[in-house]
């Protein structure tokens, strides 16, 4: 038996997998994780650009933004993880207005726009990714499709509610 079939068989074990065939995010699961963030950042940007919004991304100590309308936004992008939830993970204390994270599922995608000052109660300094000396470096939260704890409820979940209020918050 050769590896190829040896994982083919396997993959009979883990359901999930076949959940993501013929999505249009498919391609996304295959990608190293360092290159995630800026296709999310890419996929955020033609969502705004493609809504109407002045869009262009920038680069301020190291971290990657997107200036949408003057706001400067940080994107965090999850795919579905098999436990039915998104983990937003790599959040850091720093110089943006919000956090607009993009969770994407075999069919649909959600979206959460996040004050900063939201962050800063709920997660910065509460929810550390890492033990010992990195760990107030950076954060992460989960939220589900069907699940979000209760703080994250008046921030989203749908990408036309997070359109209008990018929208409102940026003054158009």
């Amino acid at each position: 038996m050769d590896l190829a079939h040896a994982s083919n068989e396997i993959a009979a074990d883990f359901p999930e997998s076949r959940d993501w065939r013929g999505s249009p995010f498919e391609w996304i699961l295959s990608v190293p994780s360092a290159t995630k963030g800026s296709i999310g950042r890419r996929l955020v940007a033609e969502w705004a650009a493609n809504s109407g919004f002045d869009v262009r991304s920038i680069r301020v100590d190291g971290q990657h933004y997107l200036d949408i309308d003057e706001l400067r936004v940080q994107v965090k992008m999850s795919t579905l993880w098999s436990s039915g939830i998104y983990r937003f993970q790599q959040i850091r204390d720093r110089d943006y207005d919000y956090c607009l994270c993009l969770g994407l599922s075999p069919v649909d995608a959600h979206m959460w726009l996040l004050p900063k000052e939201a962050l800063d109660i709920h997660v910065i300094g509460q929810l550390g990714q890492h033990t010992g000396i990195d760990s107030q470096e950076t954060y992460w939260f989960d939220a589900g499709p069907g699940v979000v704890q209760s703080w994250l409820e008046p921030f989203g979940n749908d990408p036309a509610q997070v359109r209008d209020w990018l929208a409102d918050a940026a003054g158009l």
